[in-house]
């Protein structure tokens, strides 16, 4: 008796464990989006000569900003730099350090350092043929790897193996599923759109 109370008890909790887990893990490590644009554009909301001015004075903060973060001490925290639709410059950072003060940045707490997102994406681009990828980038607004193939069977295929070669964490990709839209001009070595 004794025995299958044991028993009873164990399969019990590894009920609970097994439905508490999530049984398979690659399904959250990428967000399918319908188009393209990964972000939403967003309309300037302010008179042009202000946004100009905002993109000069931000710029001139980027430089600063970018040489604090490219030591090995902070490189961990960036996250990535990108402008608004005001032209103010938004700085990703991994963690709460935040060393700059201005009218022209706003800091973005976000998951994900440069560093690893270009990892990732470094590895998606020597496998691109294999997986039918056709583009592969960084969005710094979304945080992410974002990335259009051809075959949405692909999908978990390229997931296991980024998952081995570079731990690709949850929801780090971007996923536009559909036919390249891009050709080379070989005359020019240009890259066109198809539409």
């Amino acid at each position: 008796m004794k025995k299958v109370f044991v028993v009873l008890v164990m399969v019990m909790i590894g009920v609970v464990f097994f439905i508490g887990c999530d049984i398979d893990p690659k399904n959250k490590m990428y967000t399918l989006i319908d188009n393209m644009d990964c972000c939403e554009i967003k309309e300037r909301t302010i008179e042009l000569d202000e946004y100009y001015e905002n993109v000069k004075s931000s710029m001139e903060l980027s430089y600063e900003v970018r040489a604090y973060y490219e030591d090995d001490e902070h490189s961990n925290e960036y996250g990535g730099i990108y402008l608004d639709h005001n032209g103010i410059l938004n700085l990703c950072v991994v963690g709460s350090n935040r060393p700059f003060v201005s009218e022209y940045l706003i800091y973005r707490e976000v998951n994900y350092s440069y560093d690893y997102l270009c990892k990732v994406k470094d590895e998606i681009a020597k496998v691109m043929l294999e997986y039918t990828v056709w583009m592969v980038s960084i969005c710094e607004e979304c945080n992410r790897v974002s990335l259009c193939l051809e075959d949405a069977s692909k999908i978990p295929l390229l997931v296991e193996y980024l998952i081995i070669n570079v731990s690709l964490r949850d929801n780090s990709l971007i996923i536009y599923v559909g036919e390249n839209s891009f050709v080379l001009n070989s005359f020019t070595n240009d890259v066109a759109r198809i539409d």
